[in-house]
């Protein structure tokens, strides 16, 4: 009971969460990752956003954007480790993603969810460590 009851916090924090894209200006910074050498940077770097870590209920936090049209996203703690909703447009953000994460607990990152295909929400998949699962829609992936 207790797996389904989380299985519906995700997929409403996941719901209350994908949203809000928009222009920016060119990706400069990787983090310090070294991203695949067949991939394509990211078209738009969102600029001065920082993201604020909000508790919904016990374990479900929302990481919402100072500046829109940066997306929001979330993560939730479970007994194992935690899953991450959308890993946003770079690098710099998924850093930003996986500080949030940490400064509340440091549970390994099991699973990331990319809500949807759009890079605003999966180029920065690759900065989070290779030990994490990505899930995606088929037609996402």
């Amino acid at each position: 009971m207790k797996a389904r009851h989380n299985i519906w916090k995700a997929a409403l924090v996941t719901t209350l969460l994908s949203g809000l894209t928009g222009p920016a200006t060119a990706e400069t910074s990787f983090g310090g990752f070294t991203p695949p050498s067949e991939w394509l940077p990211p078209p738009v770097h969102p600029q001065s956003a920082e993201l604020n870590t909000n508790e919904l209920s016990p374990g479900v936090y929302a990481l919402l954007s100072t500046r829109p049209p940066v997306d929001n996203g979330g993560f939730i703690v479970g007994t194992r480790g935690v899953l991450v909703i959308d890993a946003h447009i770079n690098a710099t953000m998924a850093n930003k993603i996986q500080a949030a994460v940490r400064r509340v607990t440091d549970k390994p990152i099991l699973y990331l969810v990319n809500t949807n295909a759009h890079g605003d929400h999966t180029f920065g998949n690759y900065a989070f460590p290779k030990t994490t699962t990505i899930i995606a829609h088929r037609k996402t992936a």
